[in-house]
């Protein structure tokens, strides 16, 4: 299982750094390259400098002798920095251009995982969460991204 974990994220990791559309996107929305981080040091996290960057972590993994299943769980977090706003001053309404910057971003980055073979292990629903405002300049969005693989007949089920 722990090989599991990390040749899933290596796939995951892949993916995203592969991937044309979050190149395209990266360049034509920021003018940057796509930074991916695989882990980080939360007490020193990535700045303006590294955005827009992707952080990929394991988070999970459960498994044991009564389990049918093994599950995986990565957290994928996008962030961007962005000050811009777009004003409609006939209508009265403000928005920061971060805000969809960042719901796109996480759209290609699922796209680019949800694209990869990752055998019988099936890929969960998605919940993504928004940080809009809390950290601006900066916007993140994020998912879990939670896999399922049921075990053969005869496997070890309590090595991680």
């Amino acid at each position: 299982m722990a090989e599991a974990l990390k040749t899933t994220l290596e796939t995951f990791k892949d993916a995203l750094t592969a991937s044309a559309t979050l190149a395209t996107w990266c360049q034509a929305i920021y003018g940057r390259q796509l930074t991916v981080f695989v882990n980080m040091d939360a007490r020193n996290p990535p700045g303006e400098a590294n955005c827009p960057y992707i952080l990929l972590r394991p988070v999970a993994a459960v498994y044991g002798r009564g389990a049918t299943t093994k599950t995986m769980q990565y957290d994928l977090l996008c962030v961007v920095h962005d000050d811009t706003e777009q004003v409609n001053a006939e209508i009265g309404a403000e928005e920061y251009s971060g805000v969809q910057a960042v719901i796109d971003f996480l759209d290609y980055a699922v796209a680019a995982i949800a694209a990869t073979d990752t055998g019988n292990a099936l890929l969960q629903d998605i919940q993504a969460e928004f940080e809009t405002i809390e950290f601006f300049p900066f916007f993140m969005a994020g998912c879990p991204l939670t896999l399922v693989e049921p075990y053969p007949l005869g496997a070890t089920r309590t090595t991680l």
